[in-house]
């Protein structure tokens, strides 16, 4: 197993600095609308598109002798790991729903030039209220190793 696990961190793409990660998921959010001056001099927000792309990135276990514990062991750790990541994308498409849903039927006083910077730096803080959560989560489960996304080195 220890083998195992040099060769998942030595070759993973999942880099911060100088630790590396069994996998990752990353999450683009991007939102499209438009502004449509009302007559009684306010704004409303018309057409509002929301679009999340969530990329999760795991390790593979080339193939290869191993005695079953060693691959029953890989494949309980994939499973904590498969997990966690999810956990992630899934507050990805929370924040593009919780964006799509503020954005919907969205009216102000304000005029239209005074609304588009307002509003996108609005949508700016929900994404980076993702961002902010993800490292929460890393940070409570220890980057899924509390979930059981850890290998277990004494099985053989």
């Amino acid at each position: 197993m220890e083998e195992i696990r040099a060769s998942m961190f030595g070759n993973s793409p999942v880099r911060n600095g100088d630790e590396s990660f069994g996998g990752v998921t990353k999450s683009q959010i991007w939102a499209t609308y438009d502004l449509l001056n009302e007559v009684d001099g306010g704004c409303s927000l018309r057409n509002p598109l929301v679009r999340v792309d969530i990329k999760m990135t795991l390790p593979q276990l080339d193939a290869g002798q191993r005695s079953a514990a060693v691959q029953q062991e890989w494949e309980r750790f994939m499973g904590a790991l498969r997990a966690h990541e999810l956990m992630h994308a899934q507050n990805g498409n929370f924040i593009a729903t919780t964006v799509l849903t503020r954005m919907m039927g969205f009216k102000t006083r304000l005029s239209c030039a005074e609304t588009r910077p307002k509003l996108n730096d609005a949508i700016q803080t929900l994404i980076q209220r993702m961002n902010d959560n993800d490292k929460k989560l890393d940070q409570v489960t220890n980057h899924g190793a509390t979930q059981g996304a850890q290998l277990n080195l004494h099985v053989q």
